[in-house]
């Protein structure tokens, strides 16, 4: 089955409001009031969502048609933001590399460099309905996320800058769970949110083992690695209406669940000149049955560089 939802044509795709399956850009996540500092100069950029911005504003990098090429196993896709694009600084450059291993893993290597310091946090939004994109319905779904901790929003779903505790909480996922078992639960955030759509700061560093997705009636099991800090949760809580999506199916609210890692959220993450931003999601499908489906929250994949590199902070 296809498990990610999607569209048939590319100008679906650009005309999309929800960021299905996109490369998010410049910046993932909200910024307040859509203004930002930088070595002392304040900007202010167009905002998208009410009084604030959303996943890079507009034109963000889902509005952009990228340059594809192939390079052995890999997708190669190459895209030019320049100097004062949707009001932020610097020139950016983005190549974003997805690749199929003899493991069933797709793999995907984001690395970005800037002519002036700015804003960069990326992240790939795909929406997953294990069940077969187009299945109504994920709350079925058993979701686990490496993270004891959680970030809570405030008014605009702007994160507070707190940092509170999963334990004793809806946000415990910890142990594996039905996506649907706390989402209806009488607790402020979820109220706020209609839903789930926070970030989780997840454990170890390095590329990692940050998330697993699984739905039993079918078998199948995602599994997430990551080096970035934090996974945001999604689970698609409303659209004004259902999504026409490829093949003719529709996406109703909370028919997928998009697990998007990426930068702290609270934090600048800034790219300077001299930096080089790089970051690595892998995708990986198994299934249930499988003796590695037992959760062992001490198993983290380290890799070596390939390349040195400077990361954003």
């Amino acid at each position: 089955a296809d498990i990610a939802l999607g569209f048939d044509s590319a100008e679906a795709y650009l005309a999309d409001d929800n960021y299905i399956g996109c490369i998010v850009g410049r910046y993932a996540g909200r910024i307040a009031g859509g203004r930002f500092e930088i070595d002392g100069r304040v900007y202010q950029v167009p905002c998208n969502e009410g009084p604030n911005l959303l996943h890079g504003g507009n034109p963000g990098f889902h509005r952009k048609l990228w340059r594809a090429s192939i390079e052995a196993r890999s997708l190669r896709l190459d895209l030019v933001s320049p100097d004062g694009e949707a009001g932020f600084p610097g020139e950016v450059r983005v190549t974003a590399r997805y690749s199929f291993t003899n493991a069933f893993e797709l793999v995907l290597s984001l690395d970005a460099q800037t002519t002036a310091p700015t804003l960069l946090n990326l992240t790939h939004h795909a929406y997953w309905n294990l069940a077969g994109a187009g299945a109504q319905s994920v709350l079925g779904h058993e979701l686990s996320i490496e993270a004891t901790q959680y970030m809570p929003v405030g008014a605009g779903m702007l994160p507070t800058g707190a940092i509170e505790p999963v334990a004793h909480t809806p946000f415990d996922f910890l142990t594996p769970k039905t996506i649907g078992r706390d989402i209806g639960a009488d607790h402020p955030q979820l109220i706020a949110a209609f839903g789930f759509d926070h970030a989780f700061l997840t454990e170890g560093a390095g590329l990692r083992r940050i998330a697993a997705l699984a739905h039993a009636l079918s078998g199948r099991r995602l599994t997430i690695h990551s080096d970035l800090p934090c996974l945001q949760l999604y689970s698609l809580n409303a659209t004004p209406s259902p999504i026409h999506g490829k093949g003719g199916a529709t996406y109703p609210a909370r028919s997928a669940v998009a697990l998007e890692p990426q930068g702290l959220p609270s934090a600048r993450n800034i790219l300077q000149r001299d930096q080089e931003y790089s970051s690595v999601i892998r995708y990986m499908l198994d299934n249930t049955s499988s003796p590695s489906y037992e959760r062992t929250s001490s198993r983290h994949i380290t890799v070596s560089p390939s390349r040195s590199t400077k990361r954003a902070r």
